[in-house]
C-alpha cells in the first residue's frame, strides 16, 4: 500500500460488515492461504483496496499500483494463490476498514524495539533485585542499631 501506507505504520481498523463495503476503501483481510508461489505457514495480514464482491461471495482487492485502473479491467483485480490452488478472500477473513494512520516514527519503533528486548527484562529483573536487595539490609541495618 506503499506510498499510501508505509512499513512500520501503525493502521487503526474499524471493524464492518461485508454488506457496508463501498469501492475504494482501504480493507485489511486476514490469509491462511497459499498468495504466491511460496508456500505460506502462518496468517498474514494484507491491506488492500476494495473492489467488490462476485456472485460467488469472493471479495475482490486491488493494490495501490492499480487503483487508478479501470473498474471494469479485470487487472485491475488481485489474483491470490496459484493457478493450481488459487485463493479467493471471503468474509470470514475480513478483518475490517482503514479508520485512521499513525505514521511510524523513530521513537515509537525505539520503543517498540527495547520493550521487546530481552536485555529490558532482564534489566528490571536486575533493579527491582537490586531494590530489594538494598530494602533489606537497609532494615536488617536499622534493626541493628536499634538493638544497641
Amino acid at each position: 500500500m506503499e506510498p499510501s501506507i508505509r512499513v512500520n505504520d501503525y493502521v487503526v481498523v474499524k471493524k464492518t460488515k461485508i454488506e457496508n463495503l463501498t469501492e475504494g476503501e482501504i480493507i485489511i483481510f486476514e490469509a491462511n492461504a497459499q498468495l504466491t508461489s511460496i508456500p505460506v505457514t502462518e496468517r498474514v495480514v494484507v491491506i488492500h483496496y476494495f473492489g467488490y464482491i462476485d456472485d460467488d461471495g469472493h471479495i475482490l482487492t486491488y493494490s495501490e499500483e492499480k487503483k487508478n485502473y479501470n473498474a471494469d479491467d479485470p487487472a485491475k483485480y488481485d489474483r491470490w494463490g496459484t493457478e493450481s490452488t488459487p485463493y479467493y478472500v471471503t468474509e470470514k477473513d475480513l478483518v475490517g476498514v482503514y479508520s485512521q494512520l499513525i505514521p511510524s516514527a523513530d521513537f515509537i519503533n525505539g520503543v517498540k524495539v527495547v520493550t521487546t528486548s530481552a536485555y529490558f527484562y532482564l534489566g528490571i529483573a536486575g533493579i527491582v533485585g537490586a531494590s530489594v536487595g538494598i530494602y533489606y539490609l537497609v532494615k536488617h541495618h536499622r534493626k541493628k542499631e536499634n538493638v544497641k
